[in-house]
Order: structure tokens, then C-alpha cells, then sequence
């Protein structure tokens, strides 16, 4: 009697676990795209007092920031980041992600004078505390946030808020990924990295911060 209800329990875990997977095959495409399209939350462009680059997927986000300056909607930009790349650092040079950033923007044609850099802060929330700082420090009103899109949900949550209560409106600007689509992620082995990562990080802050 027990080992029959232990089978009936066994083949009813199979057969849920076969109907989930068979709506998964069938809708697999739309699953995914709402997956990727959920971590992505962005505001409309708006001229702002600066614009902030957080560090890390340089050649994603410098771009996407020379595009925003270009554009006008930014006459200046800032490069955040105190990490040093283990490539760089191997190579006997001290830069940081902010410093990195800077010099990468003057090769692309933007003013010395417009490119500034924040270089403190290893982690989206220190990088927020440390532009929070700086922004109250300069008179900011409203600022832009640039980073990689699938990174832009979570720098909602970590920014708007925390920047409305002083005073300082945050817009957040998505740079498209380099190396895969937005639409099929999960078709690249980085894109799947990054999408996973980012779910992780989310579980993460929300439990942390």
C-alpha cells in the first residue's frame, strides 16, 4: 500500500514535470523574449545635468554614452569605477574602470573637458552611493544612467527612489549589447551569462538591500 502510493506520488511529479516541459517546447521563444524583455526598464532621453557610465562592458556603454553626448542630451559625462581589469593590471598599468573609460571617450572625439571620473565604488550599490554623493555635491538635478540594458531594472530599483528623496530625478539609458540580441539572448552563450547573472543579482539585492 505504501510503495503504490509512492509510485502514484512518483508518476504524477513525471507527468507534471513532462506537461511543463511540453509548454515550455511549444512556447519556448515567448517565454525567453519576457524573460530578457522584464530586465530591461529604461526612461525616456531627456537633456540631464550629466550623465553617469557605470563600469564594467566598456564596449557596450562608452559607446552608447559618445552617442548620448553627441546627441545633446549631456554635455557631460562621467566615468564611474574603482576596480582595476586584471587584464590591465597585469600589464603593470594601475588604471581604473573610470580612468580606463575616460581615455577610451577622448579617443572617440569627446572633449577632454566634458569626460570626468568617479573613480570609487566595485558594485552598482556602492557606484549609487558614490554618484548620490557627487551629484548632491555638484547641484545635480537630473542625471542619466547608462548601462548595459539587461542591467537596467536593477539600476531602477537601486537609483530612483533613494536619488527622488533628495531631490535628483534619474533617467536610465540602456546601451544595446555587442556580442548578442536582445530579442534572441539566449541563442549566445554570453547572453545567457549576463541574463542569468543579472536574475541572481536581483534575488541578491532584493534580499540585501
Amino acid at each position: 500500500m505504501i510503495f503504490l502510493k509512492f509510485l502514484k506520488n512518483v508518476l504524477l511529479f513525471i507527468a507534471v514535470f513532462a506537461a511543463l516541459g511540453l509548454i515550455f517546447l511549444i512556447f519556448k521563444t515567448p517565454i525567453l523574449t519576457f524573460t530578457g524583455d522584464y530586465l530591461v526598464k529604461v526612461s525616456p532621453d531627456q537633456k540631464v545635468d550629466a550623465a553617469f557610465i557605470l563600469s564594467g562592458q566598456p564596449a557596450e556603454r562608452l559607446p552608447e554614452a559618445k552617442k548620448v553626448y553627441d546627441q545633446g542630451f549631456a554635455s557631460l559625462l562621467i566615468c564611474t569605477g574603482g576596480q582595476v581589469d586584471p587584464d590591465i593590471e597585469v600589464l603593470g598599468l594601475g588604471y581604473k574602470d573610470a580612468d580606463l573609460a575616460q581615455k577610451v571617450l577622448w579617443e572617440m572625439g569627446a572633449d577632454s573637458a566634458a569626460v570626468l571620473t568617479l573613480d570609487k565604488g566595485t558594485s552598482t550599490f556602492e557606484e549609487s552611493e558614490e554618484i548620490l554623493g557627487y551629484s548632491l555635491a555638484s547641484g545635480y538635478k537630473k542625471i542619466m544612467i547608462i548601462s548595459s540594458a539587461f542591467h537596467t531594472r536593477r539600476i531602477t530599483r537601486v537609483f530612483k527612489e533613494k536619488f527622488a528623496k533628495n531631490g535628483i530625478t534619474v533617467l536610465v539609458h540602456a546601451a544595446p549589447p555587442k556580442n548578442y540580441s536582445l530579442k534572441a539572448w539566449w541563442t549566445s552563450e554570453e547572453g545567457l551569462i549576463f541574463v542569468n547573472n543579472e536574475y541572481l543579482k536581483l534575488l541578491y539585492y532584493a534580499w540585501t538591500y
